[in-house]
């Protein structure tokens, strides 16, 4: 009797505690652990500073166009984020923007997001979401990994080029090809085809100083040029960085991811 009982109990037990377990993980949105964060104003028309929020917390607050914050950890998994304008209205929440489902991004657990805040195609004072996640995978030995985003609404399709310092452009200084706006389209390898707009991808890049120079797309005549310097063994986004109409370039700037 007393054996039985005792096996009643730890049934009860059992029940119990694989009950609180649901409740717990009901109530725990997000898994355990952060990931690091940062935003960039990159969006000249807008209509006053930004902040940026996640669910109910704002995060970064009263950002100007250039800003550039450093990094905040913040919870990973499905996450409610955008931005709002010195109001506290929304200007933009990432899920209102995402008409299919790998356009709404995630933060995972222990890794490292830049997160651009930019106009969209029209340039009317809109401010959407741009998430970059930066790659932990290592370097190749003496080498820099570099990648573009171009974030100039007004600016045609580009091709880019890093050409040793006072050599002009050639097939083999073509580092970057029909990049347009937010990415759509283009590559950094004629092999692979063309890149996708979400993830702009690194390639490797001997360290040094070059000239970048862009050119409309399938033409020869520079339209830009800057010089760069990349050190060994960084990451880089490489930020074709807009004026203040969002008609053109005005730099580049110069993004290092770690």
């Amino acid at each position: 009797m007393t054996r039985l009982f005792l096996n009643a109990i730890a049934v009860v037990l059992l029940v119990f505690t694989l009950h609180a377990c649901d409740i717990f993980e009901a109530d725990n949105e997000y898994p355990d652990g952060k990931a690091s964060v940062r935003v960039v104003n990159i969006a000249p028309e807008a209509v006053s500073p930004v902040s940026y929020f996640q669910k109910d917390e704002v995060v970064f607050t009263g950002l100007e166009f250039g800003d550039m914050t450093d990094f905040a950890d913040v919870a990973v998994g499905r996450n409610i984020d955008g931005f709002l304008d010195d109001q506290g209205d929304t200007l933009i929440v990432r899920d209102e923007m995402a008409d299919k489902e790998n356009d709404i991004r995630f933060f995972d657990f222990e890794r490292s997001f830049t997160v651009f805040a930019m106009h969209g195609p029209d340039s009317t004072g809109n401010v959407r979401i741009r998430s970059m996640e930066i790659e932990d995978t290592p370097n190749r030995e003496g080498y820099s990994r570099v990648r573009v985003l171009h974030a100039v609404s007004g600016l045609d399709v580009v091709d880019v080029y890093l050409t040793e310092p006072n050599e002009g452009i050639d097939q083999e200084s073509l580092f970057a090809f029909d990049i347009g706006f937010n990415n759509e389209g283009g590559s950094s390898d004629p092999d692979d085809g063309s890149a996708p707009a979400e993830m702009p991808l690194y390639s490797n890049v001997e360290p040094g100083v070059y000239n970048l120079k862009l050119t409309l797309a399938d033409d020869t005549d520079v339209i830009f040029e800057e010089e760069v310097e990349f050190d060994e063994s960084r990451n880089y986004t490489m930020v074709l960085y807009p004026n203040e109409d969002n008609d053109d370039i005005e730099r580049v700037l110069l993004v290092a991811d770690n």
